[in-house]
């Protein structure tokens, strides 16, 4: 990770590291908070680490969640799946992944919202990318020579959309 902190540099980095961890907006009578992850609660029940896609929502950690959540809707990552609950009136969708979804399903994905006074829907969009320019952008950098497990386990989750991090020890 420092070799990308390098590439990045100081001041993308510093740029980064000031924006906020979160935000909040309204829209259409509707509070909306935007975050990475929304509780230090699970909020998925992780049946298969490797093979997302059997994972499902934690009700009970979304509910406690939504007891303690002033927002209307809470719009958060971290988890590269897709969830979209309704639990005490809260609105809990997590967007998924653009570049490294956890579900079988390679493709970038990302969440469209339509807001208006009377209506409140998502959808999960797919696009296709190409991921060979990826692990070219991989090689031409050495990083399959420089960190090995790391550099292929991602690479290998982005290709089949399947959590191989950390599935490796270094020196395997």
């Amino acid at each position: 990770m420092y070799a990308i902190y390098n590439e990045l540099g100081k001041k993308r980095i510093d740029w980064l590291k000031n924006l906020p961890s979160e935000v909040t907006v309204n829209r259409e009578g509707k509070t909306i908070r935007l975050c990475h992850n929304p509780s230090k609660l699970k909020m998925f029940v992780v049946v298969d680490r490797l093979n997302r896609r059997n994972n499902y929502p934690n009700s009970e950690s979304l509910r406690q969640l939504s007891m303690t959540m002033s927002e209307d809707i809470c719009i958060f990552g971290h988890y590269h799946l897709f969830m979209n609950e309704t639990i005490n009136d809260k609105v809990f969708i997590c967007t998924s992944s653009v570049g490294l979804p956890f579900n079988g399903d390679s493709r970038a994905q990302y969440v469209i919202m339509d807001i208006t006074s009377h209506n409140l829907s998502f959808e999960l969009c797919f696009t296709e990318y190409d991921h060979l320019e990826l692990i070219k952008d991989f090689e031409r950098k050495r990083y399959f020579e420089k960190y090995n497990v790391w550099s292929l386990n991602t690479a290998i989750s982005m290709i089949f959309a399947k959590n191989y991090i950390g599935t490796q020890h270094k020196g395997d």
